[in-house]
């Protein structure tokens, strides 16, 4: 459950809808982009989901 964030979504499924919508948008993204871009949404969900389990504990 580590991986997990609020609405049943993982960090993998993020970054994979993360990647597709870069898609849709036209975005071309390159190869060394992909992977940071990736990274990026790794790194920020990790945070978001532990200030979510700090909120949580925090208010109830």
């Amino acid at each position: 459950m580590y991986n997990e964030l609020p609405g049943g979504l993982s960090f993998r499924n993020t970054a994979l809808t993360a990647a597709t919508w870069g898609q849709l948008l036209g975005c071309n993204l390159t190869m060394n982009n992909y992977y940071y871009y990736n990274y990026y949404y790794y790194y920020y969900y990790y945070y978001y989901y532990y200030y979510y389990y700090y909120y949580y504990y925090y208010y109830y």
